[in-house]
């Protein structure tokens, strides 16, 4: 198990590095400093449960184009979650759980990144409703429990996501019925929408979701 600090010119030395794995350590010290260098090869970047602080950047894919993956859950990032993320075109899997960025609503600008296939916000003091995602139709896997998100899910919501596979909303605060057009995900397998203020009738599930 590794600790002490991430060496800042990690990703402006190691010009030819495509993918970095440094989870489950117990690595310290400021994240932003190793955005300060630029890698037009980094894919992979791995680097959850450490206890990493600092600031991310609005904009973390501006030296870094071809960032595929970017999971970093289980640290101690605070400041404001990115707001920029239209040159991310490339990627695939963000999560961002469970750290501590200031309260705020979801940054619009994710839905810039239409080959996302997996988004993972959970614990992040998210508040707010949740920005539409029409441009998204790669999402599979959508976990945003455990925030302080509200409002009603509009009725077209599930219609935006047609190949989603996992979706999470526990711990929140929506209201209102569920949406009929839930019933639309035929490759739906896990749904967790517990502890909500959610009303009205779920029958249309059974059509499309539970074993005959």
């Amino acid at each position: 198990m590794g600790t002490g600090e991430i060496p800042k010119g990690i990703l402006g030395d190691l010009t030819r590095l495509k993918s970095l794995a440094l989870t489950d350590n117990q690595l310290s010290g400021d994240i932003s400093s190793i955005f300060k260098f630029n890698n037009s090869l980094l894919q992979d970047f791995y680097l959850s449960y450490n206890n990493l602080s600092g600031n991310l950047p609005s904009n973390i894919c501006h030296g870094l184009p071809n960032l595929r993956i970017f999971y970093i859950y289980h640290n101690d990032i605070s400041g404001e979650m990115p707001t920029i993320w239209h040159q991310c075109e490339e990627m695939e899997g963000l999560d961002l759980s469970f750290n501590s960025f200031n309260k705020g609503p979801m940054p619009g600008g994710i839905r810039n990144m239409t080959k996302l296939q997996q988004l993972y916000l959970m614990g992040n003091n998210l508040e707010g409703e949740i920005p539409s995602f029409n441009n998204m139709t790669s999402l599979r896997v959508v976990k945003f429990g455990y925030n302080n998100l509200n409002g009603n899910l509009p009725n077209d919501f599930f219609n935006q996501l047609p190949q989603l596979e996992n979706f999470i909303l526990k711990n929140n605060q929506f209201e209102g019925s569920i949406p009929q057009s839930i019933g639309n995900c035929t490759s739906l397998i896990y749904i967790n929408l517990a502890s909500n203020f959610l009303t009205g009738m779920f029958y249309f599930l059974s059509r499309h979701i539970y074993p005959k």
